[in-house]
């Protein structure tokens, strides 16, 4: 931030690893119940684009961690 240099983004690898361990934390933290519905607005931190917005629509109606998992795996996959 003193230079204002601007770092490179983040690879989508990184990102996705990055993004499942904070959710699997979540979860272990709250229990199911609670960590996804935290989740909901983790992922909109990391997914805050205009065109990541029906992601972050169909991540946030999700009820199970199992769900949300399998919706940023597909994400990631799509991706590459």
């Amino acid at each position: 931030m003193e230079t204002g240099e601007k770092l490179a983004p983040i690879k989508e690898d990184e990102q996705r690893t990055v993004m499942l361990e904070h959710l699997n934390k979540l979860y272990n933290l709250y229990g199911e119940y609670k960590g996804v519905r935290f989740a909901r607005k983790h992922v909109g931190w990391y997914l805050n684009l205009e065109e990541q917005r029906q992601f972050r629509a169909d991540f946030n109606r999700l009820e199970t961690a199992a769900q949300q998992h399998s919706l940023v795996e597909c994400y990631f996959d799509e991706l590459v």
